[in-house]
């Protein structure tokens, strides 16, 4: 179990190092660094956020539905 563990730790040490990382990546992966045109930012909402946004809405409608079915 001893040596187990030890074998683990060697491989996260690697792991930390960003030079290895890339290694890998290439020779085991076949990975590639793209051209930086190829490289694209996207603006992203985290989920819980987005998620009460759309209970806002979603409450907001009901509300209207309702206001609706007491006019008709």
């Amino acid at each position: 179990m001893q040596d187990e563990n030890d074998n683990l730790r060697v491989e996260i040490a690697k792991l930390n190092n960003i030079k290895d990382i890339d290694r890998i990546a290439v020779q085991k992966y076949g990975m590639i660094v793209p051209h930086p045109s190829d490289v694209h930012y996207l603006e992203v909402t985290p989920l819980n956020i987005a998620d009460k946004e759309d209970e806002k809405t979603n409450n907001k409608m009901a509300f209207i539905y309702r206001l609706l079915g007491l006019i008709n």
